[in-house]
């Protein structure tokens, strides 16, 4: 007599749990923030969390040596991101830009979904200039990035200057 039996509903139930649990993996982690709404976004230096096996918010705090406050404040900027539309996987992405009429440097930090070709690129046109970069591992998208871009925005307000006159 045979005692081997196949419950179909229990099966297919176990083989659902089975894949949700293996395919459940955590996304990239990012700063998400933007220095029109949040001043302290524009100079995140120093919060960054290593890579490899331990990508946790516990390493991010191992790593700071700044008060207590600011540890705070850059853990609420970091967020997981989740993919995109067709499953794009997410990365980091940060946006430095200078807005020419109001002479005014934002930063924003975001989760992206469509990789450019290039890991960072400038685009300018007469509005403003900007410096996007791109990074996939959790908090990589801290770096300061400030002198370049100050530079260039330096040389870009002198020459319109000059042009205009």
């Amino acid at each position: 007599m045979n005692t081997y039996s196949c419950d179909l509903p229990k099966s297919a139930f176990l083989l659902l749990i089975l894949f949700n649990w293996t395919s459940d993996v955590n996304g990239i982690k990012c700063f998400v923030c933007n220095s029109m709404r949040d001043a302290e976004c524009t100079d995140l230096r120093g919060y960054h969390l290593r890579s490899g096996n331990d990508s946790s918010e516990t390493n991010l705090l191992s790593q700071l040596t700044e008060e207590k406050e600011n540890v705070n404040l850059a853990l609420s900027y970091l967020k997981e991101c989740e993919d995109g539309v067709g499953g794009k996987e997410s990365f980091c992405r940060k946006t430095d830009q200078y807005i020419h009429v109001r002479r005014m440097r934002v930063v924003v930090r975001s989760c992206g979904w469509s990789k450019h070709d290039r890991g960072c690129y400038w685009s300018d046109n007469n509005a403003r200039t900007e410096h996007v970069c791109q990074c996939f591992d959790d908090g990589c998208n801290n770096a300061p990035g400030g002198a370049k871009i100050m530079f260039l925005f330096a040389i870009t307000t002198l020459v319109v200057l000059f042009v205009v006159r």
